[in-house]
């Protein structure tokens, strides 16, 4: 394998593996983002409905429940909302079917809820519990969105890789490949008695490793030719 092969393998991992990690972590930062964003819109939607159903439940106002569960789940993360009584009888529900259509809900679903929360008529040691609500949520859209910014994240790595691979094929071509070429060129011709070569002055006057294997090479040619 030939050592710009080689070098440019080399960088190719190297720029692989910060590629994925930084893909990684932008992914790992998004999904969190998109978590504590639906996390942040169900505690609001808890708190709306801890401020308005007491009343409504004191007052036995299940037309008004319903309206006021109605009006919640105009959020998308929402699947359905349940109120129940103190003793646990359901009073009310609204639920989003597949469709994204909302109707009433009898019943308790059977999945585990999101959260729950208190419903309490009063303030203080005088509040009485009147009853839960209960957050059911549909995390598809956020899982969507997740994966959406994971192939967003994996196309990006793939276009850095290109990139990087393109401009490091360039400069391993240009700064080891066309000098080792040339070196490899004129010790071939000098090997076969041809002492008329001219080294490169550009290789010459380089600074590098490449530079004084140039300044060696024709250093022995001018011994040979004297």
């Amino acid at each position: 394998m030939k050592i710009r092969t080689k070098l440019i393998l080399w960088v190719l991992v190297g720029a692989t593996l910060c590629s994925a990690g930084f893909s990684t972590w932008n992914f790992l930062q998004e999904r969190g983002r998109l978590r504590a964003e639906m996390a942040e819109r169900l505690t609001a939607v808890t708190r709306r409905l801890q401020n308005a159903l007491p009343q409504a439940m004191y007052d036995f106002a299940t037309a008004q429940i319903l309206i006021t569960l109605e009006a919640e789940m105009n959020d998308k993360s929402l699947k359905a909302l349940v109120v129940e009584d103190a003793k646990g009888k359901v009073v009310a529900g609204q639920e989003r079917n597949n469709a994204g259509q909302i109707s009433a809900a009898t019943l308790m679903p059977a999945e585990t809820p999101y959260g729950s929360a208190d419903l309490n008529y009063g303030q203080g040691a005088s509040a009485e519990l009147l009853g839960k609500v209960h957050l059911f949520a549909d995390d598809s859209a956020m899982h969507q969105a997740i994966r959406a910014t994971a192939v967003r994240s994996a196309v990006q790595a793939v276009l850095l890789d290109l990139i990087i691979l393109i401009l490091v094929f360039i400069l391993v071509e240009r700064l080891v490949g066309e000098p080792l070429k040339h070196s490899a060129k004129f010790l071939t011709k000098l090997a076969g008695g041809d002492l008329s070569q001219q080294m490169s002055t550009h290789l010459l006057e380089k600074s590098d490793e490449i530079g004084e294997m140039a300044r060696a090479v024709d250093k022995l040619n001018n011994n040979l030719r004297d």
